[in-house]
């Protein structure tokens, strides 16, 4: 079941769309990335959030 926002809305669905000739690379030791994420108002959101981007 996909985390949920308001108005029964799916959260966290998008693309990204790269440049035509993009390069990626494998980093051996991935480093931290932190994300400011604005607009949650409770923990189950924060919690759902969480727990998606823990997933990949």
């Amino acid at each position: 079941r996909e985390p949920r926002g308001g108005g029964g809305r799916p959260i966290l669905r998008g693309s990204i769309n790269l440049p035509e000739r993009t390069t990626m690379m494998t980093i051996a030791h991935p480093q931290p990335l932190t994300l400011a994420i604005d607009g949650m108002s409770c923990g189950h959101c924060v919690q759902a959030v969480t727990k998606a981007l823990s997933a990949v």
